[in-house]
């Protein structure tokens, strides 16, 4: 199965979140001009199966969106994310996807990071029918929209028969961290990353870009 693409223009079918003005959704979108933009998940996945439809050739899928542990934003608006808790939502709508793509790619910081996100990926990668890739630790997009991962980052995956086993996001001062109120690094509440991850930075990061996480700085 292709790796994701980490320099643009992405390949395949490319959708990202239309929310703005956003350093790392408007790097992305720099970088895939011709991309679709969703507003909600239902957006996301018609521009899918537009583009497919144009390119029947195109067997890969991206979305770009701010993510957390288990959860990848589809919109700005309250509960426009993919997420385990509001699965009965968007499993109807990822089922559409069937027999259309073999990958799906999941451009979101830590979105397969830990339990949470490896059975984010595995749910997905089941009512896609297809494998499932997230980031298991920040993931930042540059000017020329190519991505780049925090250091000891990796890709998690998962396929509609193998619940992959879980990957933590490396122990930096980078990561987003669920639950966290103080101390050094990102600090992320529980409630705020079940919906819209809202992280905040003791020390700001030499970053390689802007990253895949909403950020305020402390």
């Amino acid at each position: 199965m292709p790796q994701p693409t980490m320099t643009a223009p992405l390949t395949g079918c490319v959708t990202i979140d239309s929310n703005a003005p956003d350093g790392y959704l408007g790097n992305a979108r720099a970088g895939n001009p011709t991309a679709g933009a969703n507003t909600n998940t239902e957006a996301a996945v018609e521009n899918w199966l537009a583009q497919q439809a144009a390119h029947p050739t195109w067997t890969t899928a991206s979305l770009v969106g701010h993510g957390a542990s288990g959860i990848i934003e589809t919109g700005s608006a309250q509960n426009q994310n993919i997420n385990l808790a509001n699965q009965a939502t968007w499993t109807p709508l990822l089922q559409r996807l069937q027999g259309k793509f073999t990958s799906l790619y999941l451009y979101g910081a830590a979105v397969g990071a830990g339990e949470e996100g490896a059975l984010l990926l595995f749910t997905i990668a089941r009512a896609a029918g297809a494998a499932v890739y997230g980031p298991t630790g920040v993931i930042y997009c540059n000017s020329h929209g190519d991505f780049v991962l925090e250091s000891g980052a990796v890709w998690q995956m998962a396929t509609p028969n193998t619940r992959p086993a879980p990957i933590e996001p490396p122990q930096l001062s980078e990561r987003p961290a669920e639950g966290g109120t103080s101390g050094p690094g990102v600090q992320a509440g529980q409630a705020t990353a079940q919906t819209q991850t809202q992280t905040s930075w003791d020390q700001p990061p030499q970053a390689p870009g802007e990253p895949g996480c909403n950020v305020t700085r402390a």
